[in-house]
């Protein structure tokens, strides 16, 4: 539960870091990625052996974010018809 004064953003630091910097299934990308067009680069840190080519790249965050909508899109549509089918079999 949150305080209403929020004093305790710092203990949330982490947890939020992981939201952003994880790969969405949905998205196929990071929030970080699609909120600013790159993914960030890991200086001198052994991350970077880990990150390919195309994470040097810059893309335009709104078409990141035109192709996030999309896709969101296109999973509540899958998410509603996987409801729509499982509830219509309960009723018959």
């Amino acid at each position: 539960m949150e305080k209403y004064n929020q004093r305790d953003w710092d203990s949330k630091i982490k947890e939020t870091e992981k939201k952003l910097n994880t790969v969405k299934k949905t998205l196929g990308k990071t929030p970080f990625e699609i909120l600013h067009g790159y993914v960030p680069r890991f200086k001198d840190c052994i991350l970077r052996l880990f990150a390919g080519e195309e994470h040097e790249v810059w893309n335009g965050p709104e078409k990141l974010q035109l192709e996030a909508r999309e896709k969101i899109a296109k999973g509540q549509e899958k998410m509603k018809a996987y409801y729509d089918k499982k509830k219509s079999r309960t009723f018959i």
